[in-house]
C-alpha cells in the first residue's frame, strides 16, 4: 500500500493484535470468575476466535469469527474501507462464515460503525477513528477495560431485570433506580419499606454481584436480610436497618442499634463457619467458607468526628462493614459514572 509506510503498517498490526488479544484474555478471565453465571452470556463471548483486520486506504475493518484456535491476521487492500465493510458484512448477512463481531473504523468520515453481533443488534453506534497509533483506543489496557465493561454490563443488566445489556439501556435503567432510591430515602422510610425496595432493586446493594437473594434461613436460628454472592466464591451476609437510625450518640459512642446489628451479623458469620457443611447445602451458600458481613443503617454522619469514627471502625473490623444508605447511593453513582465514561469513549 502506498498511503502508509510498511513500518507504520507493521506497528499498527502489532498494536491492534495486542489490543484484541488483551480483550479476549480479559473476557475469558471474567467469564471464569462468573462461571456460574456463564449461561447469561451469549456465544459470541465464548470460545476461540479468528480475528482479521483489513486496512483500506481510508480506514480499517475488523472481523471476528468463531474458530478452533485463536489467530490474528492483518491485511491491506488498496480500496476504500466502505467497500471492504460492504463485502465483509455481506458475508455476515448471507451466513458465509460465522461472524461474531464486525467493526469499521473509517478515517474519512470520522466514524466508527459497529455491528456488535450478527442478529443481536441492528443499530449502528457512532464514534471516532484515527490512525494515530498513540491513541489509548488501541492499547492493551483499553482492550481489557472494554472487556470488563461488556461483562459487567451483562451482570448489571441481570440485576436490573433487563432483557438487553446494551450499555446505554443499562446506564439509563441504573440512573432511574438510583433516583428512585434517593427519593424513597428522602421520605424517611421504615426498615420494611427499604427492604422491599432493595429486594426489587438488588443492584443497589452491589452492581456486579453474581446473585443477591433476600431472606436466607440459617438453620432454625437466623434469617439474613440478604445474601450477596460475588465472584470467586465470596459471600456477604447483609443486615438492613432503618435509615433514620443514628450511628453514634452525642458522646461519640456507637449506638445500641448499631451494636446490635453488628452482633447479629457476627452471629450469622459464626454460624456459617461452625456449620460449614450444613450451610453449603443451602443453594445460595453452596460454596461458602468464611463470609463477610455488611450492616446498612442510617444516613451519612453530620460531623467529621463521626465520619472518622465510622472509617476507623470499618478499618478495625474489615470483615463486617457498616455502610450508610448514602454510601450505597455513592457506590451506585460511581459505578454509573464508570458506565458513562465507557460509553462516552
Amino acid at each position: 500500500m502506498t498511503f502508509l509506510p510498511q513500518t507504520l503498517i507493521d506497528a499498527m498490526a502489532s498494536r491492534v493484535e495486542g489490543h484484541i488479544g488483551a480483550y479476549y484474555n480479559e473476557i475469558r478471565e471474567e467469564l471464569e470468575r462468573y462461571r456460574d453465571f456463564s449461561g447469561e452470556f451469549p456465544d459470541f463471548h465464548k470460545g476461540p476466535r479468528q480475528v482479521t483486520a483489513i486496512l483500506g486506504f481510508d480506514g480499517m475493518v475488523v472481523a471476528h469469527r468463531f474458530a478452533n484456535a485463536d489467530s490474528f491476521a492483518f491485511t491491506t487492500e488498496d480500496r476504500p474501507s466502505a467497500d471492504i465493510m460492504e463485502r465483509v458484512s455481506g458475508m455476515a448477512v448471507r451466513g458465509n462464515g460465522p461472524i461474531t463481531g464486525l467493526t469499521w473504523y473509517c478515517d474519512e468520515h470520522r466514524s466508527h460503525i459497529a455491528l456488535v453481533s450478527a442478529g443481536e443488534r441492528d443499530d449502528l453506534a457512532i464514534a471516532e477513528w484515527s490512525s494515530d497509533l498513540s491513541l489509548p483506543r488501541w492499547s492493551q489496557e483499553a482492550g481489557r477495560q472494554t472487556a470488563k465493561h461488556e461483562i459487567f454490563s451483562r451482570v448489571t443488566a441481570k440485576l436490573l431485570g433487563l432483557r438487553t445489556s446494551e450499555p446505554r439501556s443499562v446506564q439509563d435503567a441504573l440512573e432511574e433506580r438510583i433516583n428512585a432510591f434517593r427519593a424513597l430515602l428522602d421520605t424517611d422510610p421504615g426498615e420494611e419499606d427499604v427492604q422491599v425496595f432493595l429486594g426489587k432493586n438488588p443492584v443497589l446493594l452491589h452492581p456486579t454481584a453474581v446473585k443477591i437473594t433476600p431472606k436466607i434461613r440459617l438453620g432454625t436460628e437466623y434469617v439474613t436480610d440478604f445474601v450477596i454472592e460475588l465472584i470467586e466464591e465470596e459471600y456477604i451476609l447483609v443486615e438492613i436497618e432503618a435509615p433514620h437510625h443514628k450511628l453514634f450518640n452525642q458522646k461519640g459512642d456507637q449506638t445500641a442499634v448499631v451494636t446490635h446489628a453488628y452482633g447479629q451479623v457476627t452471629d450469622w458469620k459464626h454460624w456459617v463457619i461452625t456449620n460449614g457443611d450444613y450451610a453449603r447445602k443451602i443453594p445460595e451458600l453452596s460454596k461458602v467458607e468464611d463470609p463477610d458481613g455488611l450492616v446498612v443503617i442510617g444516613r451519612r454522619p453530620d460531623s467529621d468526628r463521626d465520619r472518622k469514627r465510622l472509617r476507623q471502625s470499618n478499618r478495625q473490623h474489615p470483615t463486617v462493614t457498616i455502610q450508610t444508605y448514602d454510601d450505597l447511593l455513592r457506590q451506585a453513582e460511581r459505578y454509573l459514572q464508570n458506565l458513562r465514561t465507557y460509553l462516552a469513549q
